[in-house]
């Protein structure tokens, strides 16, 4: 089962390619790292790079 997330709004996925740039000199150096996402529902055809901090995890309905 892969997980699902939620992106400005639109439910998405992650179509497994990742970008990473580093920043910083010597010791200091970190990494940046940009997935890339696209639209869940097909009738969508786009794709986007965002930081991974911007999606949401979809939850399964929790039962009462």
């Amino acid at each position: 089962c892969m997980n699902t997330y939620v992106y400005d709004g639109t439910e998405v996925k992650k179509t497994g390619r990742i970008a990473v740039k580093e920043i910083g000199t010597g010791t200091r150096v970190r990494k940046m790292t940009l997935v890339e996402i696209t639209p869940v529902d097909p009738s969508f055809d786009w794709k986007k790079w965002v930081d991974p901090n911007q999606l949401y995890v979809v939850q399964p309905e929790e039962r009462k």
